[in-house]
């Protein structure tokens, strides 16, 4: 029953996305469906109930890569529904080579096991970028927006 509620709500959210004007460009590997909203922010929306490794985390970042946009860029991480992640698979999103030009990371939480999983990935795994915890979409597109922002004023001084 639990399942079923949280695949719904994860369907509604996805169905609702896609009915907006600024998104594009969905793969969707076994543990994530990835969008591109607008601003040159990635939307990475975990899948129900789903334990990610360190392949799953490399198929991601392969997706990831292929669809963004060149130039500073950031990621949104729903981590809501996620049932959880590797060690390695946290070591290797937190690499900077594994995502060229990322310059911000948001992370979705919404529970008490949500939050201690995006604590994990900040405290053991010590990202290199800004990393932030959110409990709304639009607060994280408007802090990944104006991290955005600031990169594009200095790459022009």
């Amino acid at each position: 029953m639990k399942f079923c509620l949280a695949y719904k709500a994860f369907i509604n959210r996805v169905r609702a996305m896609e009915n907006q004007e600024n998104i594009s460009a969905v793969i969707e590997t076994r543990t994530a469906k990835i969008f591109i909203l607008n601003h040159n922010i990635v939307l990475n929306e975990e899948q129900p109930f789903t334990y990610s490794t360190l392949d799953d985390a490399i198929k991601t970042a392969e997706a990831i890569n292929k669809i963004r946009s060149a130039g500073a860029w950031g990621i949104i991480v729903d981590i809501r529904n996620n049932k959880g992640i590797s060690k390695d698979a946290r070591d290797y999103y937190a690499l900077e080579k594994t995502f060229p030009e990322r310059i911000g990371i948001a992370l979705l939480v919404d529970s008490y096991f949500s939050k201690v999983l995006a604590n994990f990935f900040m405290g053991f795994s010590k990202p290199l970028i800004p990393t932030c915890l959110f409990n709304s979409r639009e607060e994280a597109v408007e802090w990944l927006t104006e991290l955005i922002n600031q990169a594009k004023m200095k790459a022009k001084i």
